[in-house]
Formats: structure tokens, sequence, C-alpha cells
């Protein structure tokens, strides 16, 4: 069963790395993370598609951008 890792992120680029090296470092393998991006104004696109080709995660990795609508309209977007 596939796992779903939703993360809603506003201008918080810089956690980023962190968030998906825990996510990494889980044992259970079978897992898709779906970044959120809020309508950050920061480095939050770089960063993300950094990652995902850093860790080779084109298969793993959703990553959706909207207009900020906080983060409870990012979560159900996801």
């Amino acid at each position: 069963m596939k796992i779903s890792v939703l993360t809603p992120t506003y201008n918080d680029g810089a956690s980023m790395r962190e968030t998906l090296q825990s996510l990494i470092s889980q044992t259970y393998k079978d897992w898709e993370w779906i970044v959120i991006n809020d309508g950050s104004i920061d480095d939050t696109d770089e960063i993300i598609q950094g990652l995902v080709e850093e860790y080779h995660l084109e298969d793993k990795c959703i990553y959706l951008k909207q207009e900020n609508r906080d983060q409870l309209n990012a979560l159900l977007n996801g």
C-alpha cells in the first residue's frame, strides 16, 4: 500500500531538505511526497525542484503550486 505524505508549504524552502531527509530515512519505502506550495515568494520553488533532481524523485514527488489561500486549502488541493 502506497502512503501519501502531504506537505503544505509557504515561504519555508529552508526546511524542505530536512523534511525530505526525514521521509527518506523511514523504513517503509512505498510512499509518494505531495508538496503544495501555497504561493511562496521565497526560493521554495527552486529548492523543491532541486531536491527532486538531486534525489531522483521524479516518480515519487508530486509538486503543486497555487496562489496563497492558506494551509487548509493547500492540503485540500493536495
